[in-house]
């Protein structure tokens, strides 16, 4: 796993580098989500399209423990994304998130950090309320594997929040950066302790469901999200992170709107 890339995966990789050499037009067409069983699951019988949707991620990394990545869905009005999933087809658990998307977020944008087991190209899947699916790749090479890198085990500081909010201006999207700590132990590894992640997050106004995040094994301890709101009159924004053992952390943030 950490000798170099197999043959199949090099091959992945030099596709990815002739990937973003075409036309955005017809690139989804030839992308490396068609080698992925739960990308195509995603997808679906729909047609993809590269238009619309960015992701970012760096191109080298020494350590694949803590990869900042960025992603984004151009929307309508009326065409928002329902939910865009993240997808690591090298990792042992491919799926590392899934984020849904509402109106009341203003901008389908999103920042967090993630874990790679090895050099791969990380795809994001987009489905928007009107059918259509978009596709992002991106490839990145690391040098050492961060799904077997145990976590910090600092449990005593575990669930504890840290929230910055904008003053808003009236639907106009400012973004919230929250970061919960945790250890986020993916169960991997020699003598690894067992599996204990956050798996869910929810940003409601008022009630108002804005974003929610499910995550999977792959995404970074101390599980740190950049998003959008837009809030027409000020509120309260709910946040909660809860992991799989049930345990909970709640914060409640007063918005300003001015």
């Amino acid at each position: 796993m950490l000798n170099g890339m197999s043959r199949r995966r090099a091959l992945i990789m030099g596709g990815s580098a002739l990937l973003a050499s075409l036309p955005f037009s017809g690139a989804a067409a030839q992308g490396v989500w068609r080698e992925s069983t739960d990308a195509r699951a995603v997808i679906g019988a729909a047609t993809p399209t590269t238009e619309g949707i960015s992701l970012h991620l760096p191109n080298v990394s020494d350590s694949g423990t803590f990869l900042p990545l960025r992603l984004s869905v151009k929307h309508s009005k009326d065409d928002f994304p329902d939910t865009v999933h993240v997808i690591a087809p090298e990792n042992p658990f491919p799926r590392v998130a899934v984020f849904g998307f509402t109106p009341l977020a203003g901008r389908a944008r999103i920042a967090t950090r993630i874990r790679l087991d090895d050099s791969q190209t990380v795809i994001a899947v987009a489905r928007m309320r009107s059918g259509a699916v978009r596709v992002a790749e991106r490839a990145i090479r690391i040098a050492s594997s961060g799904c077997i890198t145990p976590g910090n085990g600092d449990w005593a500081e575990a669930m504890r929040t840290r929230v910055r909010v904008p003053v808003f201006e009236a639907g106009v999207p400012g973004e919230v950066v929250t970061l919960v700590k945790h250890p986020m132990e993916n169960g991997l590894g020699a003598d690894a302790p067992p599996k204990r992640i956050i798996e869910r997050f929810e940003a409601r106004l008022d009630g108002e469901p804005a974003l929610t995040a499910t995550f999977g094994r792959s995404v970074a301890a101390d599980p740190y999200l950049r998003f959008f709101l837009a809030p027409s009159a000020p509120g309260m924004l709910r946040l909660e992170w809860r992991e799989d053992t049930g345990r909970r952390a709640v914060e409640q943030v007063r918005i300003d709107v001015r």
